[in-house]
């Protein structure tokens, strides 16, 4: 697809729940300048989007919560970029999850004071691409726990770039 599904521009106080959303560019899509905060995102199934299944790149983004979702095969016409979850901002969660498939990455954490955990990544070796597949990449972001998540068919489980005082268990 060449558009979103759902389209979240610059807007606070949304919930998104029990939704298939499929074959768009990105599933859903946070963004702008401003606003974006207090976003929850449950119980939704994100299947064969371009780019991300949710891309939050809004840049003030605080408080979004995306949890209890299935991320199937995301991020198809992406070169070397595309994935599951692509998220910038603070104050965030990324719980229980399920990913699946999918082309370079799991989730793209852009954001600090984020919290990543009991989710489960499932890659498709072998990957050819560029790229190789990465469940989880913590960029230019601090203050970051990532936990009890489970990793498989990956070639990177997680990838820190420029990240700092991040936490990383289980």
């Amino acid at each position: 697809g060449t558009h979103f599904g759902i389209d979240i521009t610059q807007k606070s106080n949304i919930t998104i729940q029990n939704c298939v959303v499929k074959n768009f560019a990105s599933g859903i899509a946070v963004q702008g300048a401003s606003g974006c905060a207090n976003i929850s995102i449950t119980g939704s199934t994100f299947m064969n989007n371009g780019a991300y299944g949710v891309d939050a790149v809004c840049l003030t983004a605080q408080n979004i919560h995306i949890n209890n979702n299935i991320f199937d095969t995301n991020g198809l016409n992406s070169f070397n970029a595309g994935g599951g979850i692509e998220i910038v901002g603070s104050g965030h969660t990324i719980n229980n999850n399920s990913f699946v498939g999918g082309k370079v990455y799991g989730i793209v954490l852009l954001a600090s004071n984020t919290v990543v955990s009991g989710n489960t990544f499932t890659g498709n070796l072998p990957v050819v691409n560029p790229s190789p597949w990465t469940a989880i990449r913590i960029w230019n972001s601090n203050g970051n726990t990532v936990m009890n998540n489970t990793i498989q068919k990956h070639d990177v489980g997680i990838k820190l770039t420029g990240a700092t005082g991040n936490t990383i268990f289980g």
